[in-house]
């Protein structure tokens, strides 16, 4: 891709990072503004030119490249400012912040993305000068034999008679003791538990039993080791007709939601019953296109 003309290091981790597999964060500036263009030009790039590993189109996410105090941005002079710089550790996300006015809508869209994790704050005003914040200086520790969950998100569907199944492929040196899908309708009344079953290939199923339309299913996915070590993985998929939000970490939890959507069909049946019988004015008929797919 084309490099910025003002992020003076070319370290794509100064506004792209890499939520999961299938999620992309990118800082946006307003339009015009300093490398705003290359970055919408370099985005437009991926997605026209890659998929996620599952085949998939990615899931982008933005958050602000902020101005300093004075409203300056890099292209008259200011630091580079960016909340795409961030670490993960484990279930704790490390986000740099600076004591601008942007730093409350930052961390809101991090925990919107990564509700499974804790998102912790730390000032870099002092170090953004050099060029770089939490990400820049930090290095990765690897665990002792770590647990591989890959799992590709429910996506949306109009099914509400089959069951949903959840498929993870999940490996570890010592082979896997065990793997759970927990799933709810509500995460105030607790999660279900649902034993999955190996399968050829370090592959674990199970289902989620089929709901009504409108319902919202939250489900994570945890392991256990030969030796001991459990992981769960954190993110949220949402089904919406059953709707998806995702973000997932390898090495951490996986929470997701899911919304069954009502069936399109029995939609399109009522809107062709009243467009035949002339009783549907043109306003209703907006109505209901427009909340047909929510």
């Amino acid at each position: 891709m084309t490099t910025l003309p003002y992020d003076q290091i070319h370290h794509i981790d100064m506004h792209i990072k890499l939520l999961d597999e299938e999620t992309l964060l990118v800082g946006q500036y307003p339009a015009g503004v300093a490398d705003g263009p290359q970055i919408e030009s370099n985005l437009q790039y991926i997605l026209n030119n890659f998929q996620t590993c599952y085949g998939r189109p990615y899931k982008v996410i933005r958050i602000p490249m902020p101005p300093n105090a004075s409203g300056q941005y890099p292209d008259n002079g200011a630091n580079y400012y960016t909340y795409t710089n961030s670490v993960f550790v484990n279930k704790t996300v490390i986000v740099p912040i600076y004591g601008l006015s942007q730093d409350t809508t930052a961390l809101r869209i991090y925990r919107e993305a990564l509700p499974g994790y804790r998102i912790s704050p730390i000032n870099c005003a002092s170090m953004i000068s050099a060029l770089g914040a939490i990400h820049c200086i930090t290095k990765e520790i690897g665990v002792s034999e770590p647990i591989f969950i890959s799992h590709s998100k429910l996506v949306n569907t109009n099914n509400t008679s089959a069951p949903y199944e959840v498929k993870a492929y999940i490996k570890t040196k010592s082979g896997v003791a065990n793997a759970k899908v927990y799933w709810t309708t509500d995460t105030l009344q607790g999660f279900t538990q649902l034993a999955m079953t190996a399968s050829p290939g370090d592959t674990f199923r199970v289902s989620i039993p089929a709901q009504t339309p409108g319902t919202k299913i939250y489900y994570y996915i945890s392991a256990a080791s030969n030796s001991g070590r459990t992981v769960t993985k954190t993110s949220y998929s949402s089904f919406r007709k059953l709707q998806i939000q995702h973000t997932q970490r390898s090495v951490s939890k996986c929470k997701h939601k899911i919304t069954i959507r009502r069936n399109v069909q029995s939609v399109n049946k009522f809107i062709e019953q009243k467009r035949l019988s002339n009783g549907i004015s043109a306003s209703e008929y907006f109505s209901i296109q427009q909340n047909r797919f929510v």
